[in-house]
């Protein structure tokens, strides 16, 4: 003799009641898109304060030494016009711009100029490569600025934590 009354508890475990709906299987939440953070600024020139440790005039060789410890060993091109003009010991600037350009100026010369809308500040880290920079404002803030030129992402890999720069931003940015 069989028992029916287990088989139809079996059955009904199996097959939902009428009228009841199984509940939906639970899908992945849905993604919170975080709000995406603006490229960094590019920079337009990149200037290094730095103090003339060693000149050549015969061969327009030139030792600088950032505020940051940084060495520059640079030699000047023949169409360089105020070579003459630096002397051992002197504060200098060394300025790369967008295009490619370098030049080495008195640092009183970028003073008199600054109202061309550079910006002083302090290298706080510079990225493998010189692609990126963070670098501390008068403000006390920080910035993460991009490099694009690579003459001048070549000159930013030179740079120290501690090194004072003037930069400038491309426009629009």
């Amino acid at each position: 003799m069989t028992r029916p009354f287990p088989r139809r508890l079996l059955l009904a475990g199996l097959l939902p009641l009428g009228g009841c709906v199984l509940p939906p299987t639970p899908s992945a939440p849905p993604r919170a898109t975080a709000p995406s953070e603006p490229p960094p600024p590019v920079l337009n020139s990149l200037a290094a304060f730095a103090t003339v440790r060693l000149l050549d005039p015969g061969t327009r060789h030139a030792v600088l030494e950032t505020s940051g410890g940084a060495v520059l060993d640079m030699t000047a091109a023949p169409q360089a016009r105020n070579f003459g003009a630096l002397r051992q010991g002197a504060r200098v600037v060394v300025e790369y711009d967008a295009g490619g350009a370098v030049r080495i100026v008195p640092a009183a010369r970028l003073a008199r100029a600054n109202a061309t809308g550079r910006i002083l500040a302090t290298v706080r880290e510079v990225a493998v490569g010189g692609g990126s920079m963070v670098l501390a404002g008068p403000d006390g803030g920080t910035h993460h600025v991009a490099l694009q030129n690579p003459p001048m992402m070549a000159f930013a890999t030179r740079l120290r934590a501690g090194d004072e720069v003037a930069v400038t931003l491309s426009q629009g940015e």
